[in-house]
């Protein structure tokens, strides 16, 4: 959800404009998207074993 808003806010606040802004927020944008397709969430199920 954050990394398509970033995508999107400069454009939505109306800095799209300024290249250096817009840039950083698409980038960071991209790169959370990225981070979060790579992230594997299924949690680890640990058995322990009762001796």
């Amino acid at each position: 959800m954050v990394g398509p808003l970033l995508v999107a806010m400069p454009f939505i606040l109306n800095f799209s404009d300024e290249e250096v802004a817009r840039n950083f927020y698409i980038a960071i944008g991209i790169v959370i998207i990225v981070i979060g397709m790579l992230t594997d969430y299924r949690a680890e199920v640990r058995v322990r074993k009762v001796e």
